[in-house]
């Protein structure tokens, strides 16, 4: 293994994989150039087996993501495994940032080991697109994708997320909703992991619920990120609804179309929703001094981290 990733990840930790055969890299090289990007990150989890099997969504490989953590817990996620064709743009985006970081150039002779041919029998009936995102481009195309989602619904817009720290734009468009007559429901967790990123996400909730928006909290640590517009389309994937997941890091979401699939997440979202404890306006009032403060750190932290890092 190389770069400044050996400073925080103990050699051991992977040295069993490497001494089988396997390769470890960390995605920026250990250069001067990249340590001046130690803001930025790849957020993105990607599994993807013999090009058949993909896996996209919240979990990381932790101690903590199996409930082990001593305060933050209990821990709820969302993960997605998919199967057919959309494995391939799956594995497209994990050998694209592969090949970042080892700096080697595409074997395409090789690339049949990776591309399975994929049997009819073997694919389902749900669309899905997978979209990627980072700093390294200006579009934000995941979270543009979402708002285009949220400015199509008719009925409801669900939202799960653990971090809830959003742009001007993504704010107005959920605030447009409401107004518009949209049930909006946000899912965000009871037990911080990080206190300071709290206080912010806390500081958000009057910007919602005063246009009609109901947040709940959930009774321990949700990672999960998920979003469900009416019973059309919905997203799962690495993001969270905040304004570094948007713009600094490198991230990956499913988005999703079709009934079958968002019924399926409106009732995750809903079995979640009968063990929440709904946000009251005396609640979010508490403090309101100090929540202003958060929300101003949020911006200069925003504006600071795209100004002068990338």
């Amino acid at each position: 293994m190389r770069s400044w990733a050996k400073s925080f990840f103990p050699y051991r930790a992977f040295k069993t994989i490497i001494d089988n055969g396997g390769e470890v890299l960390s995605f920026f090289s250990n250069s001067i150039d990249n340590y001046l990007k130690v803001n930025y990150r790849n957020h993105r989890k990607i599994v993807v087996i013999d090009g058949k099997i993909g896996y996209v969504g919240g979990i990381n490989i932790g101690d903590e993501y199996l409930g082990l953590h001593k305060r933050i817990k209990p821990w709820r996620d969302t993960h997605l495994k998919i199967t057919g064709s959309s494995v391939y743009c799956l594995q497209l985006r994990f050998m694209t940032d592969w090949l970042y970081a080892s700096k080697k150039e595409v074997d395409f002779g090789r690339l049949d080991m990776y591309f399975k041919p994929i049997k009819k029998e073997e694919c389902g009936n749900v669309a899905i697109q997978m979209v990627s995102s980072g700093p390294d481009t200006n579009a934000e195309e995941i979270k543009r994708g979402m708002i285009k989602m949220i400015n199509s619904a008719k009925y409801s817009i669900l939202i799960q997320t653990p971090y809830f720290v959003p742009d001007d734009s993504f704010l107005e468009a959920i605030q447009n909703a409401a107004m518009s007559g949209v049930n909006v429901i946000i899912q965000i967790p009871e037990v911080p992991d990080k206190r300071v990123v709290y206080k912010v996400t806390t500081s958000y909730i009057e910007d919602v619920m005063d246009f009609g928006v109901k947040v709940y909290l959930y009774p321990g640590f949700l990672h999960s990120k998920m979003i469900v517009i009416d019973d059309t389309c919905c997203s799962i994937g690495s993001t969270n609804m905040d304004m570094r997941s948007f713009s600094l890091d490198f991230e990956i979401n499913a988005f999703m179309y079709g009934r079958e699939i968002t019924d399926k997440c409106s009732r995750i979202f809903y079995n979640d929703l009968n063990i929440c404890k709904e946000v009251t306006e005396e609640d979010y009032k508490k403090g309101a001094q100090c929540q202003k403060c958060w929300k101003a750190f949020a911006g200069y932290y925003h504006h600071f981290s795209n100004k002068y890092f990338f």
